[in-house]
């Protein structure tokens, strides 16, 4: 039986640990069985123009919320070994985990996936990758920006994409595309990679790849690299269907350093792994010998 959780939030300002509203739809065999929506009221209690233009949450409705620690009492088995499944879940996570520690509340043990990540490998002639747009493109109708219909949305879109191409679980969608879940976990974070490398998120050639090297689909950031090891690096990274990044970030699984840690990337390595996140760091040496070692990365 499958079964997976497809969650929304809103948020009332900048700081990520100020949810403002959650929905949350419960998923079984492809057929919704349960739902739930609260409005929160957000840490800090601010309520900027830009968010409120976005979805329509007073001030006054959100003075009279409950807090987030009593919303979560209510919904946390929901998240918890499961798959949970949003929009740009990198968003959605950040601020789960942000307002999750505000509260020193532990995080759900569970795996993640994305119906920006699905549809962008699997709807090659959609003209937007918004929810709303993929929700047009399918002739979709509902209240964006609403935590609930959002979170419905995912569904509905997950449900037609499994349809297209004869598939039965989020597993095969994710097997088919060769893209891992994210991971979530206590004091644990691995991301599902998303918008930064969205140039490599075209279905394309595989043949030719191993898709058991521990680079493929991965992202890399190389940090203080000489040029003179600089191609060989990338052209290894590139064969083994890695994805290149110029800056850390919380897509980042892999940082290859040449050992300064006065850098902006390791200083934010080091920040985003002591959060949680599933970064590795290795060294120039040791990844120089990984590739003597690895001549030929294809299968």
């Amino acid at each position: 039986m499958e079964r997976y959780t497809a969650f929304d939030l809103e948020l009332a300002n900048r700081y990520p640990s100020s949810i403002c509203a959650i929905g949350v739809c419960v998923v079984e065999n492809n057929r919704i069985v349960d739902t739930f929506y609260s409005r929160v009221k957000p840490v800090p209690f601010i309520s900027e123009s830009g968010h409120y233009h976005i979805h329509q949450i007073s001030e006054g409705k959100l003075a009279a919320a409950p807090t987030f620690d009593r919303v979560w009492a209510q919904i946390a088995p929901l998240f918890n070994d499961t798959v949970i499944l949003a929009h740009n879940i990198q968003q959605d996570a950040l601020a789960l985990r942000a307002t999750l520690d505000h509260y020193h509340l532990t995080y759900p043990n569970c795996d993640m996936s994305c119906t920006f990540v699905l549809s962008k490998k699997l709807l090659p002639n959609c003209p937007s990758y918004k929810l709303d747009g993929i929700a047009a493109y399918f002739n979709f109708r509902f209240s964006h920006h609403h935590a609930l219909e959002d979170a419905i949305m995912c569904y509905r879109i997950i449900r037609k994409i499994k349809s297209i191409y004869q598939l039965r679980s989020l597993d095969e969608l994710h097997e088919l595309i060769h893209v891992q879940y994210g991971r979530m976990a206590d004091q644990y974070y691995k991301n599902i990679y998303m918008s930064d490398i969205a140039s490599n998120q075209e279905m394309r050639e595989e043949e030719g790849k191993d898709t058991n090297h521990f680079l493929f689909h991965q992202c890399i950031c190389l940090d203080s690299i000489h040029v003179s090891y600089g191609t060989v690096i990338k052209d290894y990274i590139t064969l083994a269907g890695g994805f290149l990044q110029e800056k850390v970030n919380i897509n980042t699984n892999y940082l290859i350093s040449a050992g300064k840690t006065d850098t902006n990337n390791y200083k934010r390595a080091y920040e985003l792994m002591q959060k949680g996140q599933d970064i590795q760091i290795i060294g120039l040496t040791e990844f120089l010998q990984i590739i003597n070692e690895n001549t030929w990365v294809g299968s």
